[in-house]
């Protein structure tokens, strides 16, 4: 007679079983990829400088956003929050801040999940300008994403077969602000405003399988290229203090003929850095390629301010938190809901009425 193993039992034990293949596949990669660093660095070794210092700069300014949202239960709207914010400071300390937020309530028909996503986008954007006319007049303007961003969240788009025609709420904040081909929107004034001013881009994370195929054709197989970053390469290969680039953007982009040609990626470096602290991590930085002659300014000003918990400039860490501190919790949002309705209702009818309505969901 065959016992049956309850479900609960043979799920676990096949995910048990699941992880134990994916982490001996993750274990071979691994190996692999330290096996082979060696002949990384010996093929890269033309390409990696090291950084003589330079004076730093002295006013200094970052650039965060944040983004939440909720679906309100027993309502037809989704709340949306999002924010920015803005620091400057020396070397040393943070003395002045610019902060915005928006924060709106959207039909269930109308609400896309990109929208707070795009909207923080734009935040950050009109920061970042507001922060180029601003009196301190910052000599270095430092952003946490990627100013091609917007045009590779568009490649993201269309490769998930979505269509940004169909997503009306998406649309008219995108053509109004992020696209780069109305000559009027705030994206085309922040890449003037990239020409003039040190403003420098430094990603979170970045697959540049281009990077791979370009530099490392031999060495890393094809079916490991979309699951490497390129920063994680280049942590394992630079030594603290040494960097590769400036490379043109339009040297890392695959199979896309027109922005591969466009303007835009014909004056966006990529540096690639690992800073002087002890326990730093390697960087993507992107950069004018305007500001060629300031690249090790730029590193040197960074390298000082690096912040090796949060693997960032510290200017950056206090606008990251200065963002997020302007989304206020949207936990509990039903129950606040319903408080402040209650506190409206004019008479205990129109309250038990709300009670009733609140109290329609099933307890399990």
């Amino acid at each position: 007679m065959t016992t049956m193993i309850p479900p609960i039992v043979a799920i676990n034990q096949k995910k048990t079983q699941l992880l134990v293949e994916m982490a001996n596949e993750f274990a071979l990669e691994a190996e692999f990829i330290h096996q082979i660093l060696p002949e990384v660095r010996d093929t890269l070794r033309p390409m990696i400088q090291k950084l003589v210092k330079r004076k730093l700069f002295t006013r200094i300014a970052a650039v965060d956003g944040s983004n939440n949202s909720d679906n309100l239960a027993l309502i037809n709207k989704n709340l949306c929050v999002y924010s920015s914010a803005g620091v400057m400071g020396d070397v040393r300390n943070i003395s002045k801040s610019l902060l915005c937020y928006g924060i709106e309530a959207i039909s269930k028909a109308k609400y896309h999940h990109l929208y707070p996503v795009i909207q923080r986008d734009r935040m950050e954007l009109q920061m970042i300008y507001d922060l180029t006319n601003h009196e301190y007049n910052p000599e270095l303007i430092l952003a946490d994403g990627s100013i091609l961003a917007s045009q590779l969240w568009l490649m993201n788009i269309q490769a998930h077969q979505l269509d940004i025609e169909q997503i009306r709420i998406v649309k008219e904040v995108f053509k109004r602000f992020v696209d780069i081909k109305n000559p009027h929107s705030l994206y085309n004034q922040v890449l003037s405003k990239i020409a003039q001013k040190m403003i420098v881009y430094i990603p979170k994370e970045s697959t540049s399988r281009t990077f791979l195929r370009r530099y490392l054709p031999t060495l890393i197989p094809e079916d490991l290229y979309t699951n490497i970053h390129d920063i994680q390469i280049m942590h394992q290969t630079l030594c603290p203090g040494e960097y590769i680039g400036p490379i043109p953007f339009k040297n890392l982009i695959i199979g896309n003929a027109p922005l591969r040609s466009g303007t835009l990626a014909a004056n966006i470096d990529i540096t690639f850095f690992k800073p002087f602290v002890p326990g730093s991590r390697a960087i993507k930085i992107q950069t004018h390629r305007n500001h060629r002659n300031q690249l090790s300014r730029i590193l040197t000003t960074i390298s000082h301010i690096y912040n090796t918990q949060a693997q960032v400039p510290y200017h950056l860490i206090v606008a990251h938190n200065k963002a997020k501190a302007l989304i206020p919790s949207l936990g509990d949002l039903r129950e606040q809901l319903f408080r402040q309705a209650i506190s409206q209702a004019e008479t205990e009818i129109q309250k038990q009425i709300l009670r009733e309505t609140f109290d329609l969901g099933r307890m399990l």
